[in-house]
């Protein structure tokens, strides 16, 4: 894989459109209009987008600058965040999803924003508005220009993924449960959404 053997922007599983996390065609706007020059590495099957994010690379004439992957195995994708120089994930949907903690644990920083998840992102990642590029591209742009930038969020990223455990995972559920309670006791307990007591 030669793409892996170079600094590239990734975004991760980006070809869905109706449960896309992040952006694809923000990114192309992005790397056209601010001239970064980072090759654009696209993961992920193709759900029925990639045919329109294609059309908009040659559109952009990015061709020779984009690459589209698809499903990558997980030494593959290992490679790949190892190599990167960030992951660029600005999502529209939440909660969090595995990408940003994927690059958090093999050193990879992270510009992202996902509705739900900024308690499980914490500081390790640049948190920009999805919906602002020009915020995303000052953030692409800042962590370029500034190399102590950059290994801060690698740093914090690791530390973040160490502390992001299994228990995490279920004392969260826990809480959620928790929070849920009250709310349940307001239905019968012959209601359809019956969970037991």
């Amino acid at each position: 894989m030669q793409i892996a053997a170079q600094l590239h922007l990734l975004s991760g599983a980006v070809l869905e459109p109706q449960e896309s996390r992040a952006d694809p065609t923000r990114i192309l706007h992005l790397k056209q209009k601010y001239n970064l020059r980072l090759p654009v590495v696209f993961t992920g099957s193709d759900q029925g987008n990639e045919s329109y994010i294609r059309q908009l690379v040659q559109t952009l004439q990015l061709d020779d600058q984009v690459f589209f992957l698809g499903h990558v195995s997980r030494p593959a994708l290992r490679v790949l965040y190892q190599n990167a120089f960030i992951l660029c994930y600005p999502s529209f949907f939440g909660p969090l999803n595995l990408p940003p903690l994927e690059a958090f644990a093999l050193g990879c920083p992270v510009i992202a924003d996902i509705p739900g998840a900024k308690q499980e992102l914490g500081d390790a990642a640049m948190l920009v508005n999805p919906a602002n590029e020009f915020e995303i591209a000052e953030a692409l742009k800042s962590v370029r220009s500034d190399s102590a930038k950059r290994e801060s969020l690698i740093a914090r990223g690791k530390e973040r993924a160490r502390r992001f455990t299994g228990s995490d995972f279920a004392n969260g559920l826990f809480d959620l449960l928790d929070e849920f309670q009250p709310i349940r006791r307001c239905w019968s307990a012959d209601s359809q959404f019956s969970v037991g007591s």
